[in-house]
């Protein structure tokens, strides 16, 4: 009987060691192309499409500001992007930290404060900001990420390549954790 539970032990243990493994595999594999895609950013064509990167931030003022230094850091040309974060009124210094970071940048990026065109805090979220940072954008490919994120390099140049071909109407990225 000891034998027979030993047995069928072993045999479910290896059946979840290789299903795990059958998991982690294809993942690995896509994290890895993932991050070779960012590395090996092509130069933008001509007719470089304008990017908006909508940033919304609720108190995320010990955040935003590398969220933005990462973004405005990207190796697409800085004539073809800005960079507008949506303050989801916060309560702490958010809104003082890109009106800081407004001023090193000047225009590449802007301050859209929530509070300014929704009448209480109750009327606004994620995508009531999101909402109003489209309404003010000028690119015509929108990319969005939190204020609590930072890209690589490479980020903005490989999400708009995808859309060189016709067949692609949305892309998402993977969110690597730090």
């Amino acid at each position: 009987m000891a034998l027979v539970t030993f047995s069928l032990s072993l045999v479910l243990g290896a059946a979840l060691v290789a299903l795990a493994a059958g998991y982690a595999l294809p993942l690995l594999r896509y994290a890895i192309a993932f991050r070779g895609l960012l590395r090996r950013t092509p130069p933008a064509p001509e007719g470089t499409p304008f990017v908006s990167v909508l940033v919304p931030a609720r108190d995320e003022a010990d955040h935003v500001e590398a969220c933005v230094r990462s973004i405005l850091a990207c190796d697409y040309p800085a004539d073809r992007f800005e960079v507008i974060v949506v303050d989801d009124f916060s309560s702490d210094a958010t809104a003082d930290v890109v009106t800081r970071l407004c001023g090193e940048y000047g225009d590449r990026l802007s301050l859209v404060c929530l509070a300014d065109f929704v009448g209480d805090e109750h009327d606004g979220h994620k995508g009531v900001a999101l909402s109003w940072g489209l309404h003010v954008s000028r690119g015509s490919l929108i990319l969005t990420t939190d204020a609590d994120c930072t890209v690589a390099p490479g980020w903005i140049q490989a999400m708009a390549g995808a859309f060189t071909s016709p067949r692609v109407a949305f892309v998402a990225g993977p969110v690597r954790m730090a």
